[in-house]
């Protein structure tokens, strides 16, 4: 299979908050002291979490962003590869 092909979905250890204009996504933990980092997501990075729902496949997410952001789909692709990562 290739990986366009492959759904994906969030990790149920991440949380995701939007904070007035920013959206973070926050691992959980048990302790508060074992809170090692949160991420800032820019505009894609948040469509792209919003996405991974593990029913969409890679391609499908790939059209919907390249058609908003009329972007070639190789380079929302390529954004979505390395989000992944």
């Amino acid at each position: 299979m290739e990986i366009s092909e492959k759904k994906f979905k969030k990790d149920i250890n991440i949380v995701s908050r939007q904070i007035e204009k920013e959206f973070i996504l926050v691992p959980i933990r048990r302790k508060i002291g074992a809170l090692d980092y949160i991420y800032t997501l820019n505009p894609m990075a948040k469509e792209i979490w919003q996405l991974i729902d593990g029913k969409k496949q890679i391609k499908e997410i790939v059209d919907i962003l390249a058609k908003k952001y009329k972007q070639s789909p190789l380079r929302i692709k390529k954004d979505i590869f390395k989000f992944i990562k």
